[in-house]
């Protein structure tokens, strides 16, 4: 196997936002993992990367002012939650998780995920090219949304599999397309069209990724995240990706990720749907 590839860590300080988060402000998109001494991760993923510890993401998310969170079980962590559950446990009333079960993964495994906090499966192009169907239809019925990560071809070849799925359909990161294209291309219409379906959930989140420049504010991301909420202001969510793997470009800073929201989202109405009440209605946490 070829020598793994290190990840730098986040910013060790994440800034005092702009934006004051409302109560109940959720970040939608986030991992844990570590101690890799206790848990490791796969040694067949071509990369390696820091620990990523609860206590670290908490000391963030307090300091720019986010209460609850969901934890999404990462490619390099496989089919192995036991960091997911015992984050879970540990913050019942803050996190819920997104995880990723096995394919052979029994009712009793699938009911420990869901009674922790778990209320969606994560599919991953990098997992399999083959989209867990049989999965998806079993976690669906214990409420469960699929969320779909891929790059803009990969999504093209999901579409129609998508949406036939019998639940709610979140997409990761705008989907992610690249600012320079513009949003009238052809991907990112494509994308709009499925977000446009009532059972469609869009991340604004990866601004970093979708950005020509990678560098705070991103304001190339601006129309983007306008045209999603445009046609689905109810079903928009909004997440930072800490620790930011595979991030080898500038590290977001945590506290710019938030203040985007004052360029994305013009009142404060608009940025409570996303921050608080459209992620309490799809990850199940109270209103508060």
């Amino acid at each position: 196997m070829a020598e793994q590839k290190q990840s730098p860590p986040p910013n060790p300080t994440a800034k005092t936002p702009k934006l004051q988060a409302p109560d109940g402000a959720c970040d939608c998109h986030l991992h844990i993992w570590g101690p890799q001494h206790e848990v490791p991760l796969r040694a067949d993923f071509p990369l390696k990367f820091h620990d990523a510890l609860m206590e670290s993401y908490i000391a963030m998310a307090d300091t720019i002012g986010l209460s609850r969170a969901v934890i999404v079980q990462s490619i390099p962590q496989g089919h192995d939650h036991r960091v997911l559950l015992r984050c879970l446990r540990a913050q019942p009333d803050r996190f819920r998780g997104v995880a990723v079960p096995a394919p052979d993964a029994s009712d009793d495994a699938l009911d420990e995920l869901h009674d922790a906090g778990c209320r969606g499966i994560r599919v991953a192009y990098t997992f399999s090219p083959e989209m867990p169907i049989k999965m998806i239809e079993r976690v669906a019925a214990r409420g469960w949304h699929a969320q779909i990560v891929g790059q803009p071809d990969q999504l093209a070849e999901w579409h129609d599999a998508m949406l036939s799925l019998p639940c709610d359909i979140v997409i990761d990161h705008m989907g992610l397309p690249a600012a320079v294209d513009g949003v009238n291309s052809a991907h990112f219409n494509r994308v709009l069209a499925m977000v446009e379906r009532p059972n469609v959930w869009i991340k604004l989140s990866g601004m970093d990724k979708v950005s020509s420049d990678h560098l705070a504010p991103w304001l190339d991301t601006v129309p983007f995240a306008q045209a999603l909420f445009g046609v689905a202001p109810d079903r928009c969510v909004w997440g930072t990706d800490w620790p930011h793997p595979g991030t080898f470009h500038p590290m977001p800073n945590e506290g710019d990720q938030l203040d985007v929201l004052l360029d994305w989202l013009l009142n404060e109405a608009d940025r409570h749907k996303v921050l608080v009440d459209n992620p309490a209605r799809l990850y199940d946490f109270p209103q508060p």
